[in-house]
């Protein structure tokens, strides 16, 4: 995976959406042709009703047309008048037209653009750092891609189709105005400078509650998900009420942000509307007045009528198309925070690719993680782990075992000391290159709503053969081969289809497949029947012979066959060795926890219970 690095200036919303827009110059400048022939057709309208009155009606133009013989029987007067509004409406119909085109360019360019914004913003999230990852709900992030790109899609196709349009309307316009006549022109638009003033003040308002409604839109949506994705456990402990109080507030918080800012913008947004108009009730009043004094003709108050009609409209056009451009780049502005998180060390720079062959040979020096800075998880760690052998983590939940998985596959970077993959430090690793080597099962086996055969080969193509093989490792082929669709059939939104057991296989037929050269088993037989378990652990015992494995468990079932355990406490190594050589010192933490284990409390996962001093077969 490759991604540009993201600038570190986050540059304002507005700037986002033109620069997207700026990326299809051809397309733009078809845009801005469009637009201005759009407005320049449909403006003259007015303009014909003057030459109606001023010269066919007043002028004597129909006693002249009696004079001369008419076709068919209707005089030359009438037919220049139908002559006149059959132009009028060819020039509506042209413009209508153009304004369709300029709207599926328009198209082409939001369409593809925020396109690009979701698979880019997709892109970043995939390359960022786990810790930064770790901090963002799923469903802000859906939130994020979802809702606040599509009210970037609105601002964008404000721009180009009601913000332009309008104003190349508003310029020809008033070139007519100024035309027949500059004086009332100035009169109709003398209400303009406070209007503009007060659109400003409430324009930079509505930005700043945008963004708090693009917050509340994601905590509801984060609520939601997260509520709906566990709600089999919420009917068991019956707190469908308690999750409702928590969805209720975010409702509320919603609804609050909405009635109260949008009552408030709506209110300016009438005065400001109220302001426009009132131009055009000066012009009624001068403009009748010049007219019946002479001092115009009523064929130009004719058409200054209609022209300061015609002025109003783009002019509200203008002003709600400010709302939906500051909604627009408040959503872009938290788009953008998503794309420039950290991402990881190997994308920003190529790193080179191993020349040997991958071996499995693992060493840590003093090697140090923390979360959060002074309060390390892992703590001065030093070990070797050998090519091609197995060896298991054991220690108290919260002791850094899962911690140190994740070092290993370079979810996390060390923040002291040195952890060695082959001879090479992880931070100069290309992760994605090492990953491919590596094999792992967790805990909690994620499934995706898909096929069977996509959740096994996670976006690689692998032969039927392969992944019946893989299926067999796990003893779950027997279970494949009898549902209606095999490999075809779907899991369910999480593997809901599938019980637990049959989830964990499916996790543990993806290694099988993939063939790895290091192994990491997080519990990986945890959810499994005794018999399944010891079936599959024959598997396992032949996939990781030659392989550098590494085995977290809480079971000493699952460790006692370790080249050597790795004993962590409070994220320190205390104690490493094999389990004949841990068990026989007398104050070990190893021997606390296998004695606490065969006193009574070994799981029933097939071990067996036994004296520590009695020897291993």
């Amino acid at each position: 995976m490759t991604s540009p690095e993201a600038s570190q200036s986050s540059p304002s919303g507005f700037r986002i959406l033109v620069d997207l827009t700026l990326r299809y110059p051809r397309l733009l400048g078809v845009i801005i042709l469009l637009g201005f022939l759009s407005s320049l057709v449909s403006a003259p309208t007015p303009y014909l009703g003057k030459i109606i009155i001023d010269d066919l009606i007043f002028r004597g133009g129909a006693a002249a047309g009696h004079e001369v013989s008419g076709w068919l029987g209707i005089s030359h007067t009438v037919w220049m008048m139908t002559g006149i509004v059959a132009l009028g409406v060819f020039l509506k119909v042209v413009g209508s037209l153009l304004g369709g085109w300029q709207c599926h360019y328009i198209l082409q360019i939001t369409r593809n653009s925020l396109y690009d914004v979701r698979l880019n913003t997709a892109l970043r999230l995939m390359g960022a750092r786990q810790e930064k990852l770790e901090r963002l709900e799923a469903g802000r992030i859906a939130s994020r891609i979802g809702f606040d790109v599509n009210q970037m899609d609105g601002a964008i196709f404000s721009i180009l189709r009601n913000f332009l349009s309008s104003v190349f309307l508003v310029i020809v316009v008033v070139g007519f105005m100024v035309f027949i006549n500059p004086w009332l022109t100035l009169v109709v638009l003398a209400t303009m400078p406070v209007t503009a003033i007060l659109s400003m003040v409430s324009y930079s308002k509505l930005r700043e509650f945008s963004r708090e409604e693009s917050d509340r839109v994601a905590d509801l949506t984060a609520t939601t998900a997260e509520t709906f994705g566990a709600l089999k456990v919420i009917r068991v402990f019956a707190s469908e009420g308690f999750f409702l109080s928590r969805l209720q507030k975010r409702c509320e918080a919603l609804r609050y942000e909405g009635l109260y800012h949008w009552t408030r913008f709506h209110a300016l947004n009438l005065l400001l509307t109220l302001l426009s108009s009132l131009g055009g009730d000066i012009f009624l009043l001068v403009g009748g007045i010049l007219a019946i004094k002479g001092e115009i003709t009523f064929g130009s108050f004719f058409a200054f009528y209609g022209y300061q009609a015609m002025l109003w409209g783009p002019i509200g056009t203008l002003l709600n198309a400010g709302q939906i451009m500051q909604t627009g780049t408040a959503s872009a502005e938290k788009v953008r925070t998503m794309a420039l998180l950290e991402q990881e060390p190997y994308l920003n720079n190529a790193r080179p690719k191993p020349s040997q062959a991958f071996q499995g040979e693992i060493i840590a020096e003093n090697l140090t993680f923390a979360y959060n800075a002074g309060e390390p998880i892992i703590r001065d760690l030093s070990f070797r782990i050998a090519p091609g052998s197995m060896v298991a983590l054991v220690g108290q939940s919260g002791s850094g075992k899962t911690t140190l998985a994740n070092l290993l596959l370079g979810m996390y970077l060390p923040t002291g000391g040195k952890l060695y993959i082959d001879g090479t430090d992880i931070r100069d690793w290309d992760l994605q290159a090492l990953r491919a080597h590596m094999g792992v099962v967790l805990q909690d086996a994620m499934l995706f709503n898909d096929t069977l055969r996509t959740n096994l080969c996670m976006g690689r193509e692998h032969p039927d053969e392969r992944i019946w093989a893989a299926l067999a490792g796990a003893h779950l082929d027997t279970f494949v081969r009898g549902l209606p669709k095999g490999l075809d059939e779907h899991a369910g939104i999480g593997g809901t289809r599938l019980s637990g057991g049959q989830k964990q296989r499916i996790a543990i037929a993806r290694v099988f497949l993939k063939n790895p050269k290091l192994l990491i088993l997080d519990e990986a037989t945890s959810a499994l029947d005794s018999e399944t378990e010891k079936a599959i652990q024959r598997s396992f015992d032949a996939l990781m012979a030659g392989r550098t494995s590494v085995v977290i468990a809480h079971r000493l079932s699952t460790i006692y066959q370790a080249d050597q355990i790795l004993v962590l406490h409070q994220g320190r190594l205390v104690e490493s060795g094999t389990h004949e050589e841990l068990v026989s010192r007398p104050a070990g933490h190893y021997r606390e926890l296998y004695e606490a284990q065969v006193e009574g409390m070994i799981p029933m996962s097939g071990a067996t219970r036994r004296s520590w001093t009695e020897p291993r077969h």
